[in-house]
Formats: C-alpha cells, structure tokens, sequence
C-alpha cells in the first residue's frame, strides 16, 4: 500500500486518538485510558494476525527487542495521555511527537550515520515544536 496513505491514515487515526484520550483522561485518569487503549488495541491486533495468518516466527535471541519496544511505547502512550488531561493538547501533542527526531538522535548514538536529510528533518521537527 502506499506509504502516504497509510502514513496520512496513521496521522488521522493518532489525531482522533489524542483528541478524545485527552478528553476521556481528565475524567477518568490516563492510566485507566491508556490500559483500556493499549488492551483494545492487542485485541485489535491479535484478530487481525490470527484472520490474516500472519503471527510472526520469533527468535529466542531477538524476542526481547519487541517486548522493551511494547514496553517502551506504552509508556510513552501513558505520558502523553497525562500530559494531554495536565495541559492543553496544543502544547503536549507537538513535542510528544517530536519523537521522530529523538528517534534518529538515537540511533546516531548507537552508531547509525544519520543521513543529511534526516538532519534536515530532525532541524525542522525541534524548531517546529520550539515554535509551539
């Protein structure tokens, strides 16, 4: 399928997301809307595997990298959720997703040679969320 599509559907998709956690956040808790998001979404996930025929094979020696990934990324979805019920989503939400940019900060870190136009792009993501 084609990457801007699906990264313009993933956009929407995070958009909604963000907008009504944000509202169900200050009356319930993040915590309780992150673990009803991220359970709904393993549910969600899992049917497609199973309709699709695609569980994935997994490695003894790699299996770790998806659970510290899941792990990570639930955590980074309950912050932002408590960041959205604490202030207004117009301040959390750009630099929550200025994540792009820690991203190829990092892999620099583990010794990835970030391309000039990564560079680029890592500029105008902290600029822009500076801007906010």
């Amino acid at each position: 399928m084609n990457p801007v599509l699906l990264g313009s559907l993933a956009a929407l998709c995070s958009g909604t997301l963000d907008f009504l956690a944000g509202k169900v956040s200050r009356a319930i808790g993040p915590i309780q809307v992150t673990a009803t998001v991220t359970a709904i979404g393993l549910a969600l996930i899992t049917l497609w595997l199973w309709a699709f025929g695609e569980f994935p094979a997994f490695q003894q020696s790699v299996i770790w990298w998806p659970l510290f990934a899941g792990a990570g990324y639930a955590f980074a979805t309950l912050c932002l959720f408590a960041a959205i019920a604490s202030g207004p989503v117009s301040l959390a939400v750009p630099v929550t997703m200025s994540y792009p940019a820690t991203s190829v900060l990092v892999a620099a870190a583990l010794g990835t040679v970030p391309t000039p136009i990564q560079l680029i792009f890592v500029a105008l993501i902290l600029g822009g969320a500076l801007l906010v």
